[in-house]
């Protein structure tokens, strides 16, 4: 079997769904599940909803009519008649967000943020499968939400494997062992034990993808992207960027723990603990040949990798009576980063302090001080970039930091990072 992921951009509009339908239909007539996002830039403005109910804001009713006209224009593209039941079944969902956000919640806004952000997927899924059964595509609409099952976090919770391989055996084998073998189901969701709806994090369509293809043995995961597949930069940010056809699981990992933003963090250890290969591709040009991703590669010559992390901030954090950043300091700091669930980007640790270089989330990093500031003095110092470099040379380097300032530099064999101003 395999497991197609189809990101927003590639169901964005009318045109892009029927785009989808028509690669479905060319494709290998084996078992297969569709993971899919929400459509376009949908989970941004479900994101602005979320905010704007949370702060009670007159504009909320306003933007749900926004998503909901947007939905509403891409069903009436694909659907002629509109009794068909799919128009039944997306106001019903709409129904839902709508009955959500006309009472004030106390619950905290990650919950909130779960709860309203994850209709997106719900959406998309609905509509994608309805018209997929409308040309002829059999197929079977699951709600993942009843599969995969995480911790109680809200917006970032780990994956009860236990769980969900037992509710992969009982809901979706039978499914795939049936003659209508095509499955769409959302990437992105999952739920507690409680019933409570958890998202994976944002791009977490390809850890869903991921997950499936762990616990089914998949053949192989392809990933469709607007993209020719994967660009060793992002070409918004550097012109001459190249695709790259190879690329093995241990290069994915570090471009991803980086920061390359073209596969989910997540997404590359549980395809190679199986030894499944992963397939970016195109949907614009499916017949092209894009990046496969697997176990080793034969490449010769390295193509440089290069990765910018833009919105970052550096805490420099030191203690107040001049004792050693050593083991208990440390231990405490983590533990707070921890529980916080804050990622870091970077780190240099000195004799008395720690400087640390994050995404610069204002909610999370406002809570990390409140919790430092007793015992820590603490600079700090935003709108600064961290450059990483794989496989770099020295003329490369000097293009990619002129005219900067360079506030950091850490060198590793064939990988170089700079946090840059």
């Amino acid at each position: 079997m395999v497991v197609y992921k189809f990101g927003g951009a590639s169901i964005k509009d009318a045109e892009a769904v029927k785009n989808m339908a028509k690669i479905l239909s060319l494709r290998e007539k084996k078992p297969c599940i569709i993971v899919i996002s929400a459509m376009g830039k949908t989970t941004n403005s479900l994101e602005e909803l979320c905010n704007s109910f949370y702060k009670n804001d007159a504009a909320t009713p306003f933007l749900l009519k926004e998503i909901k006209n947007r939905h509403l224009k891409v069903l009436n593209k694909l659907f002629e008649d509109e009794e068909h039941a799919v128009f039944k079944k997306v106001h019903s969902i709409f129904n839902q967000l709508e009955g959500f956000i006309s009472k004030k919640s106390k619950s905290p806004f990650d919950f909130i943020y779960d709860k309203i952000v994850s209709h997106g997927e719900l959406l998309s899924t609905t509509i994608i499968s309805e018209y997929l059964n409308f040309q002829g595509i059999k197929n079977t609409w699951i709600d993942v939400r009843e599969v995969i099952k995480t911790s109680s976090e809200h917006r970032d919770p780990k994956i009860n494997w236990n769980l969900t391989d037992t509710k992969v055996q009982e809901i979706i084998v039978p499914v795939l062992q049936k003659s209508t073998d095509l499955i769409v189901t959302q990437g992105f969701l999952g739920s507690t034990t409680e019933g409570h709806t958890t998202t994976l994090g944002r791009e977490g369509s390809d850890f869903t993808a991921a997950i499936f293809s762990n616990i089914l043995n998949a053949e192989k995961q392809v990933v469709w992207k607007d993209v020719p597949g994967i660009l060793n930069a992002d070409p918004n940010q550097f012109q001459e960027a190249v695709k790259i056809d190879k690329l093995s699981y241990d290069d994915a990992v570090e471009m991803t723990f980086y920061g390359a933003t073209v596969i989910h963090p997540k997404t590359i250890k549980p395809l190679q603990n199986k030894n499944i290969p992963l397939y970016v591709q195109s949907f614009l040009n499916p017949g092209s040949k894009g990046t496969t991703i697997l176990n080793s590669t034969s490449r010769e010559e390295k193509v440089p990798i290069i990765i910018l992390k833009k919105n970052q901030i550096i805490l420099r954090i030191s203690t107040k009576d001049f004792s050693f950043m050593a083991e208990d300091n440390l231990s405490f700091i983590y533990k707070i980063f921890d529980k916080l669930r804050i990622s870091i980007t970077m780190t240099e640790n000195a004799a008395i302090s720690l400087t640390v270089c994050l995404d610069n989330n204002p909610g999370r990093i406002n809570k990390l001080l409140e919790k430092l500031e007793d015992r820590y003095e603490i600079s700090v110092l935003k709108n600064v970039e961290v450059l990483t470099v794989k496989n770099y040379n020295e003329d490369l380097i000097k293009k990619l930091t002129s005219h900067r300032i360079i506030r950091f530099e850490q060198r590793r064999n064939d990988l170089i990072r700079f946090i840059l101003q």
